[in-house]
């Protein structure tokens, strides 16, 4: 080699140096990034488990709400029972005035 090409050639050593130094960034981004990744999947794993839980609490929601409809149309059936019964009352009240009304006429 001439003079010329050893202040223009970067020696061996320099060029193994340089490449260790890129492999040593290399390196350290990937464990950067190994590390992003690792807060990412926690977050995924943390994100799962709240969809999941979620899903318990409208599953029992569901549960709740199948119950009371239920309930309500036990309750409906009831009502509707209530208003046959006060139906009828009603209309035997009306009867028994009727009767009355026919043998006292002073009610009227």
């Amino acid at each position: 080699m001439s003079n010329e090409d050893m202040t223009t050639r970067p020696t061996i050593e320099t060029v193994l140096d340089r490449i260790n130094t890129l492999s040593v960034h290399i390196d350290e981004r990937f464990d950067q990034i190994n590390r992003q990744m690792t807060t990412l999947d926690e977050r995924i794993g943390n994100l799962e488990q709240q969809g999941t839980d979620l899903n318990r609490r409208v599953d029992a929601i569901e549960q709740n709400h199948a119950a009371m409809e239920k309930h309500l149309k036990r309750i409906d059936i009831r009502l509707d029972r209530i208003e046959g019964m006060v139906l009828m009352v009603r209309s035997g009240l009306d009867d028994l005035r009727d009767q009355l009304s026919e043998r006292i006429p002073e009610i009227r």
